[in-house]
């Protein structure tokens, strides 16, 4: 899960710009800054929601997360597939909105699982496997040669979706355990 926390809005902001300016004609430096405001934005906005159902039901938040990240790749791919500026925003916003969830996941995660005395050691582990996750960009740079950019958003949101399969399951699990 850590990872995702980062993909999310590294692709909202330093990939998909990138990928629909073209009709922007001298407005892209604003446009990429627009967004680049509005994804962590959008994560801001949701955290309330995601404490609140991360204290009823922790593996819904990470679920949920995954799933926001899952449909915010395919409302990019699309975006990029059709360069759409307003599409790709409200990508954004939706990257946005499952980072804030897959991080209040994460640290929720590591909070209920890491005895007193590793809490901080672990909660550093996460957050580094959570900023591997802005290595997507040079990842989906290297793999554009390969795949297109709708491939490549398509290929996120599948393995988001894989992901959250993961986190379902390792919850019905810890669930039937009790």
């Amino acid at each position: 899960m850590a990872p995702w926390v980062f993909i999310a809005p590294a692709v909202a902001f330093a990939t998909l710009p990138g990928l629909v300016d073209a009709g922007l004609e001298g407005r892209q430096t604003v446009y990429a800054g627009v967004i680049t405001a509005v994804t962590p934005g959008a994560g801001i906005m949701v955290a309330p929601f995601a404490r609140a159902l991360a204290a009823r039901h922790r593996i819904a938040t990470g679920a949920l997360g995954l799933a926001a990240v899952a449909l915010g790749m395919l409302i990019a791919a699309f975006a990029a597939a059709q360069a759409q500026p307003v599409v790709a925003l409200i990508a954004s916003v939706v990257l946005g909105a499952g980072y804030g969830l897959c991080v209040a996941y994460g640290l929720t995660e590591v909070a209920a699982l890491a005895p007193a005395h590793r809490l901080a050691r672990l909660t550093s582990y996460f957050w580094t496997l959570a900023y591997l996750g802005f290595l997507a960009p040079y990842v989906f740079t290297l793999c554009t040669g390969v795949l297109s950019p709708p491939a490549l958003l398509i290929g996120a949101a599948v393995l988001a979706v894989s992901t959250l399969l993961v986190i379902a399951y390792r919850g019905t699990r810890q669930a039937s355990a009790h």
